[in-house]
């Protein structure tokens, strides 16, 4: 893992102090294959994954996101 990895954004529960949601913020370079930056976000996925962490990643190409994120607050919530 790099030293400068980090989430872009990480929403926890105030009560719980738990994670709730991890969302990533992906630029082109993400659904590249063979990239240092898909293997990088790879990693922090699986990272997330094995300690249940539901991820979101958004596309800069991409539109609807305030919509995609309450969908997904939703789900985990439900």
């Amino acid at each position: 893992m790099h030293d400068t990895t980090h989430l872009d954004f990480l929403i926890y529960d105030k009560i719980s102090h738990q994670t709730v949601l991890v969302v990533e913020t992906d630029g082109y370079t993400y659904h590249h294959e063979g990239t240092k930056q898909k293997e990088r976000d790879d990693i922090k996925d699986h990272i997330l994954a094995s300690y249940n962490i539901p991820i979101l990643r958004l596309s800069t190409r991409e539109s609807g996101e305030r919509e995609r994120i309450v969908a997904k607050l939703s789900k985990v919530y439900a």
